[in-house]
């Protein structure tokens, strides 16, 4: 059977919603990667963005970053906060006008990393009919991967120093990951594997512990894929056979 659907209609209830929360944000925080979407070239301009087209009243932005970028395209107030979430929720809080909200844009690792901390008032979901089959939800706790990222660590005998220095990031960052007041992007889990010379199952379960997808498939040995694989195997075996049988 087929059900009518009035997109004219969804689409201006749509506009209502963007228009409004537009209008209530006094002060916006989102992490590195969304602000890596929006100042790119393809991302927001005077007709796209928040607020566009209706660019009148623009609120200042607060991203939270371990590596602020050299230049920003748009012509935006624009602060980079390299001390985590909740020091980012407290400048923007400072900057908001007594009769707007504060608003976390995204992405879900900085959505978790607050509503982890309990520095969540409101949560306002938009759903929309599109599975989309990359980035991090919000709601998938990362509890076990500061326990799992220690252990790694200490079972290669690395100092929080000598693991920053490998992976190319600071012995704070660590430190933070391990407290559990930083939640890592997916880069810094992979660099931080490759870092401890993790083998690709070891990897794919540090991943897991992020609540990140694995980097590396999983295959049964019969697995038509690995049919070279046996053939090599079986190949040593014999030979292995022939020499211990050998009088």
């Amino acid at each position: 059977m087929d059900i009518p659907v009035d997109l004219d209609g969804a689409r201006d209830v749509e506009a209502a919603l963007l228009g409004n929360a537009v209008q209530r944000s006094g002060a916006v925080v989102m992490g590195r990667n969304l602000f890596h979407v929006v100042d790119d070239g393809d991302g927001w301009s005077d007709e796209v963005g928040d607020g566009a087209p209706d660019v009148r009243w623009r609120p200042p932005f607060f991203v939270v970053t371990h590596n602020p970028p050299a230049q920003v395209r748009l012509n935006l107030d624009v602060t980079f906060v390299t001390d985590g979430v909740a020091n980012a929720l407290d400048a923007a809080r400072a900057a908001c006008p007594p009769d707007k909200d504060v608003v976390i844009m995204g992405g879900g690792n900085v959505i978790a990393q607050a509503i982890e901390q309990g520095l969540v008032d409101e949560m306002v979901l938009r759903v929309a009919p599109t599975l989309m089959c990359a980035g991090m939800g919000a709601s998938v706790g990362t509890a076990q991967f500061p326990t799992e990222l220690r252990r790694w660590r200490r079972a290669r005998r690395l100092s929080q120093l000598d693991l920053a220095i490998r992976a190319g990031t600071t012995q704070r960052h660590v430190s933070f990951i391990e407290q559990g007041r930083s939640r890592p992007g997916r880069d810094v889990v992979v660099r931080l594997a490759e870092s401890m010379h993790l083998t690709a199952r070891e990897r794919n379960e540090l991943l897991a512990a992020a609540s990140f997808a694995p980097a590396y498939t999983v295959s049964r040995l019969d697995d038509v894929t690995l049919h070279a694989v046996r053939l090599a195997l079986n190949t040593v075996l014999d030979g292995s056979r022939a020499r211990t049988m050998r009088p």
